[in-house]
């Protein structure tokens, strides 16, 4: 427990371990043989496969080869006379004969989680414990009030907890990626790290009102453990100053922003603040108004105003750049910086 903190943090600890499956026979002479080939197709549209590549004029001719291939493995093929047909189980034959990858029964379960509310810590082991406390929060609090969780790096937790609660909304910038997630419990789990483009350990060491250090070595990420397996207190103390350095971290930005709703939901939120106060917002009325149409003017001047300028500005334009420059093409250069 930590006093002076009044903000929520989550956090899970999940460990990695090879899934026991059991595979149906794969033919790696039958996936070696197609692998790599180029078969000319027409009026059909490919099917996308990583192995094989199509084209309208080059290769062989996929009737050919699917011929082929039956006669090379009698009973795999269905000596169809359709071009797509033939497509569709050569793309098919070839993806379930895929040697398996390294990760491929690669899971993660969740072994120990813990929450922060107001300096505290709570730690739980299982995920029914989990919703207990979920369930606990929501009949405690004010149904009118949302309450604000940050986890950093939320797009990883939230794949373990997204199943196991009803969300309101979500807000993702790309696919499992989420920046906030709202529960019909009321609760809002935001994403720290998106705010702050820092490690949890980088974290800590922005602190200024709290003295809170990441703990380093107490944790072999490389151990299997379940939520059955016993943890030493070294192991516990870990996970717990995850959350509160988050904790910490959200606090002071409470002080600094006054309210917790006033924090933006990524960094660049700070950059865009501070051009919107810049460019739009004055002291009182008359001067808020001043500073708009000043804006205002500025940006209407800087308006393409007919074809002719805009072919000028096709022109003038440059970068993009990634080749090297002409004098130094084909040499090889020592010392090389960049900027």
């Amino acid at each position: 427990s930590i006093g002076g903190l009044s903000d929520e943090g989550y956090d899970i600890e999940t460990t990695n371990y090879k899934a026991e499956t059991e595979e149906g026979y794969k033919d790696p002479y039958l996936y070696n043989y197609i692998k790599g080939v180029t078969l000319r197709v027409h009026d059909v549209t490919p099917i996308k496969c990583a192995e094989l590549r199509f084209s309208a004029s080059a290769g062989v001719p996929i009737d050919d080869y699917y011929a082929e291939l039956c006669e090379l493995f009698p009973g795999q093929f269905s000596r169809s006379y359709d071009p797509w047909e033939q497509m569709r189980e050569i793309v098919s034959a070839v993806e379930d004969n895929r040697p398996a990858s390294e990760d491929a029964n690669k899971v993660a379960i969740m072994y120990c989680w813990q929450f922060a509310i107001d300096g505290k810590v709570i730690f739980g082991r299982t995920w029914d414990e989990f919703l207990k406390l979920i369930e606990l929060i929501h009949n405690k609090t004010d149904l009118q009030t949302r309450m604000i969780v940050y986890v950093h790096n939320l797009a990883f937790e939230f794949q373990f907890i997204r199943c196991l609660l009803s969300w309101h909304k979500v807000f993702s910038t790309a696919p499992r990626k989420p920046i906030y997630a709202i529960t019909n419990y009321g609760i809002e789990f935001r994403c720290s790290y998106v705010l702050t483009n820092y490690s949890l350990a980088k974290l800590a060491d922005q602190l200024h009102t709290y003295q809170i250090k990441k703990l380093v070595g107490n944790l072999d990420y490389k151990k299997e453990r379940t939520p059955e397996t016993p943890l030493t207190w070294d192991e516990i103390l870990y996970a717990i100053y995850d959350v509160l350095i988050l904790n910490a971290y959200v606090q002071e930005q409470v002080t600094k922003e006054r309210y917790i709703s006033y924090i933006p939901l990524t960094a660049t939120g700070y950059c865009r603040r501070y051009a919107r106060k810049m460019c739009l917002y004055g002291t009182d009325k008359s001067k808020r108004n001043e500073q708009f149409k000043k804006y205002r003017g500025l940006m209407e001047t800087l308006q393409i105003t007919g074809v002719e300028e805009y072919k000028q500005l096709k022109r003038a334009f440059s970068g993009g750049f990634t080749h090297a420059g002409a004098y130094y093409s084909g040499r090889e250069c020592a010392d090389v910086d960049s900027i």
